[in-house]
């Protein structure tokens, strides 16, 4: 296997964490079992310096009605 590059030198790669673009990706599960559960939603905020620049919300599959765990991601039919 081919070892990694570095990132290149300067930003966003060396810019303070403060200061760096991120993305945050959050997945609402049916549950904790990989075999079985399943992705409801998908949740993606981008944003630099504590300001949140950018989101994106979209369900998974909503058709097949499999929710499961509602009480706790509160996504429900």
């Amino acid at each position: 296997m081919a070892e990694a590059e570095a990132p290149p030198a300067g930003p966003p790669w060396d810019s303070p964490i403060g200061e760096a673009p991120l993305v945050v990706v959050d997945l609402e599960m049916t549950g904790l079992r990989v075999q079985e559960d399943r992705v409801l939603e998908l949740c993606l905020e981008r944003g630099v310096g504590g300001r949140v620049e950018d989101k994106l919300s979209s369900l998974v599959r909503p058709e097949d009605r499999a929710f499961g765990n509602a009480h706790i991601h509160g996504i429900d039919p």
